[in-house]
Parts: C-alpha cells; structure tokens; sequence
C-alpha cells in the first residue's frame, strides 16, 4: 500500500548532530514528523530514535496490531513493510519491534 502525503510547509533550520538538510531531497530522505500518520493511518511517528546515510529510524505506535508470540521479547521480527511516496520519491518503510539497545551501543556491541 503506498500512501501519498503532501509537501510539508515545515523550514527546516541546521541543528548540530542532526541530519544534514541536503539529504531532504529528490531520492533521499522523506520529511516525517512527529505525529504523522503512516500506512492509511495504521502507524502513528511517536520520536525520533536515529538516522544514517540513507535512513531515518523512527519509534511509531501500531494501532491495530498486538502480539503475544512467545520469545518476542528477544527475535527482532520483520512486522510489516510498506512503500511510502512523498516530493522526495517513494521510499521503502520497514516496520518492526522497538530494539533494546540504541545503535551506537550495537555498534560498540559487535566491535568487541
């Protein structure tokens, strides 16, 4: 299910340790923001948790799904996916469980 948002009227400012504005772009990032509704409104953005090169990872609340499969608490499970087309092209959403851990901790984690 793909679904269309229009462009936001958000200006955006430079904020150190922020992504880079410049990635906010045709085949790059798509603007999201706190309480956007995502996936015919499924989805609800909650916080922001990390971003790279080529992706921003969001905390969202899934309004109709709820699970009790045993060991869910330790298998990072594949949810849902979804295309998402925004002024910046159609970007692949990925959707599962809330990690435990942070990026840099996982990093650091697989470092040693």
């Amino acid at each position: 299910m793909t679904t269309r948002m229009e462009p936001s009227g958000v200006k955006y400012e430079f904020v150190e340790a922020v992504e880079r504005l410049d990635y906010y772009a045709p085949r790059g990032y798509h603007p999201v923001t706190i309480g956007d509704e995502l996936c015919a409104g499924r989805y609800v953005i909650a916080h922001k948790l990390g971003f790279g090169r080529s992706a921003t990872t969001w905390l969202a609340e899934d309004r109709r799904a709820k699970s009790e499969l045993p060991g869910k608490v330790i298998v990072q499970n594949l949810l849902d996916s979804f295309k998402l087309s925004g002024p910046n092209g159609i970007h692949r959403c990925l959707v599962t469980d809330a990690a435990r851990i942070n990026i840099h901790e996982a990093k650091d984690a697989a470092y040693h």
